[in-house]
């Protein structure tokens, strides 16, 4: 199910062990007028660039005789896109996992200080902010329950790796350029 501010999507429990069914909400908050697509089905199953990988049928077969434990079939993915060109994009997606479908309690707003952006997940028990700078690879947390308060900085390296000298030429050849 989509919404103008997200999507949920949900599974039905099966009869195995650590399969319960659940939801998982997802809230976007970046970028603001998102487009959500579901993107799947019948024939789109492993779609990506208008085309389907699912390699005539064989790979869908092949996933399902690994087992339910030991693969994961393609069928559905959520795409969030810009609802207009610039020069970068931001994404903020807060991801909600609930069991028994049942609704989340929390509530999930965006924050804006400065060139930092975030989210705040106000929950039963606790409230966390989570602060992202755009172009720098660390997030800043707040943790807050009761009268307690707990801040942690996470971060990764600064430099990300180069990017795959294949997806680079594909994406010349598809956008032009050097």
């Amino acid at each position: 199910m989509v919404s103008p501010d997200g999507f949920v999507v949900s599974v039905a429990p099966a009869e195995r062990p650590g399969h319960r069914g659940g939801s998982l909400y997802g809230k976007v908050l970046l970028p603001r007028d998102a487009l959500i697509n579901p993107i799947g089905g019948r024939g789109l199953e492993f779609f990506v660039d208008d085309r389907n990988y699912d390699e005539a049928g064989k790979l869908a077969e092949t996933i399902r005789k690994l087992g339910p434990a030991n693969g994961e079939p393609g069928a559905w993915r959520i795409e969030v896109s810009p609802s207009r060109d610039a020069k970068d994009d931001v994404f903020l997606v807060v991801l909600l996992p609930v069991a028994n479908n049942v609704h989340p309690l929390h509530k999930v707003r965006l924050l804006q200080s400065g060139n930092r952006v975030g989210c705040e997940v106000v929950g039963p028990n606790r409230t966390t902010r989570w602060w992202f700078e755009p172009g720098r690879n660390r997030a800043e947390i707040e943790v807050v329950g009761g009268a307690d308060s707990h801040h942690y900085e996470v971060s990764g390296p600064e430099n990300p790796p180069p990017a795959d000298p294949s997806y680079l030429a594909l994406a010349r050849r598809l956008f032009g350029g050097q």
